[in-house]
């Protein structure tokens, strides 16, 4: 069969999630060239939010990466939806279907440092406070095995894992047919909402991302009553243990 894309991997996360940090990995480990589209509508054609010099820069693709920034995994990942990608992108050589989660304390921190201090696009407070919590626990009962939202095979990663552990990160990169999983370590996503790169640092430490302190964003806000508040729910800190393990220092937000 003569594919439209030799690999097309769909990525499902929650944004400041260090989701972007890892689309830019698998793409420096990638053996063949790759086209992105970012934060998809469900429903709709990507490629219809594309101008037309950029659909002529996606062609031909190898590799075809394209996300969904927080979305309910019922909302992407409709009955309908193999057979409406079928019609957007074309048959595929390979599938992918990846969840990427954070730990709920640094990924709602960073998420709010965004409502407070972001310039562009900036998150409502009220859905932060509100919606976040139900939508993380939603992702991470699909990483657990509670629902079967998402198409198969699916690749979950566990984005603390990922940043801090090198065997995580090859058996990662062999799980995703990637020939490395080295490159791309120290690279800040430009994708944020400040300068486009990190919520706390922006572009500061590119060239050596791999050391920012992405495990210590909630201690900025340990003391603001508002971030305390979401998480005031035993299930989602539950599903962060059984997940993430104990975050040390964590145990000053539980209630």
């Amino acid at each position: 069969m003569d594919y439209q894309n030799r690999t097309e991997l769909c990525v499902a996360a929650l944004q400041r999630s260090g989701h972007h940090a890892i689309i830019n990995w698998i793409s420096s480990n990638s053996a063949n060239p790759v086209s992105f589209l970012n934060n998809c509508q469900p429903g709709v054609n990507p490629f219809l939010m594309c101008t037309e010099e950029q659909r002529i820069e996606f062609e031909p693709r190898k590799v075809l990466i394209y996300n969904y920034e927080d979305r309910p995994l019922s909302a992407a990942f409709p009955p309908e939806f193999l057979d409406n990608k079928k019609d957007w992108f074309g048959e595929s050589g390979n599938s992918i279907y990846v969840l990427v989660l954070r730990d709920p304390f640094n990924n709602f921190a960073s998420k709010y440092r965004w409502a407070i201090n972001g310039t562009k696009w900036t998150p409502q407070m009220e859905w932060v406070r509100c919606e976040l919590p139900e939508l993380w626990k939603s992702y991470a009962r699909e990483l657990m095995g509670n629902t079967n939202l998402m198409p198969a095979p699916k690749v979950f990663v566990n984005y603390n894992r990922w940043f801090a552990d090198d065997k995580y990160r090859w058996d990662t990169a062999d799980r995703l047919g990637l020939i490395s999983a080295d490159q791309g370590l120290t690279e800040v996503a430009k994708w944020g909402p400040n300068t486009w790169g990190d919520s706390f640092d922006n572009l500061n430490f590119e060239g050596r991302a791999n050391e920012m302190k992405v495990f210590e964003r909630w201690r900025y806000f340990a003391d603001d009553p508002v971030f305390r508040g979401l998480f005031r729910d035993s299930e989602l800190l539950g599903l962060s243990e059984q997940i993430f393990g104990i975050i040390p220092g964590t145990s000053v937000l539980y209630p």
